[in-house]
């Protein structure tokens, strides 16, 4: 009961416009602790919208986010993304899902989980985008733009469902040590190549992988 008030009382401070969730400059969306919030249209924030731990957001609509957009539960984003406010996930998992084709666009984003589950392709485009936990691919392909890099960090690891046709269309940049596993592809010709044991001076060891494909 105290959950779906909190809802309802953060609800209450925002307002419809044209039929999307308009969260105003001057209100506070806040989804407590066990809560989970579905949109069915587009979402734009001009205020704060705050997800807490073990806590959803799930958005079928594009997002546009012009405030202050804090994660630290899980946010899963059947369509575009346009940031240019402040979004924090870098304690949270950002989930991209759904069959139509996905742009993310922001700057430089730390991100603790990221999860590529669609049967579409995701776009993003930013400075530098670093996975400090765990990067997964279940389905669909993740790509970014030339002047973007993919990081995952020492101490992060990346999962590959078994069978699956999910890869990353680039280039991998992977710090640390251990066990590493690369789902890498061009141009619609992907391969999965690991590596059970890097070794090297802890967190300054560094590999990029990444696959050519020349036309025959």
């Amino acid at each position: 009961m105290k959950r779906l008030v909190y809802i309802a009382l953060a609800m209450f401070a925002c307002s419809s416009q044209a039929q999307d969730l308009f969260v105003q400059s001057d209100a506070e969306l806040t989804i407590g602790s066990g809560a989970y919030l579905t949109s069915g249209t587009d979402v734009v924030n001009e205020g704060r919208i705050d997800i807490r731990g073990n806590a959803g957001m799930l958005g079928l609509g594009n997002m546009m986010n012009y405030g202050f957009f804090i994660n630290n539960g899980y946010l899963e984003l059947f369509r575009n993304w346009v940031n240019t406010g402040t979004f924090n996930t870098s304690q949270g998992e950002l989930i991209f899902s759904g069959g139509a084709d996905q742009e993310f666009a922001h700057t430089y984003l730390p991100i603790s989980r990221l999860t590529v589950n669609k049967t579409g392709r995701i776009r993003m485009s930013a400075d530098s985008i670093k996975i400090t936990d765990e990067l997964s691919f279940t389905e669909g392909v993740l790509s970014i733009t030339e002047s973007s890099k993919l990081i995952v960090e020492s101490g992060a690891s990346v999962r590959h469902q078994a069978g699956s046709e999910s890869y990353f269309d680039g280039s991998i940049i992977s710090r640390g040590t251990g066990y590493r596993i690369f789902p890498v592809g061009d141009r619609g010709y992907y391969g999965t190549f690991e590596f059970l044991e890097m070794t090297g001076t802890g967190r300054s060891t560094e590999i990029e992988v990444s696959m050519a494909h020349e036309p025959g």
